[in-house]
């Protein structure tokens, strides 16, 4: 770090992917039907929270490619 400047973080709304926060319903795969909400992408898929109602076995949080979903 240079003396005298510091360096500043970009507002939270730049930091979050363009999926984070988003409901999407998953259109393809296993999870079909299931909807939920993004908490973390890259470039190959997202991780969602599904809807609890939906998820009676299993881990509510679930990774899923980004071909297999779709925003509502």
């Amino acid at each position: 770090m240079v003396s005298g400047v510091q360096a500043i973080a970009p507002p939270k709304s730049e930091r979050k992917g363009m999926w984070e926060g988003q409901q999407i319903s998953i259109t393809r795969g296993p999870l079909k039907g299931y909807r939920g909400l993004v908490k973390a992408e890259d470039h190959n898929g997202v991780d969602v929270e599904l809807d609890a109602m939906l998820v009676l076995h299993g881990p509510k949080r679930q990774w899923v490619e980004l071909q297999d979903i779709q925003l509502e």
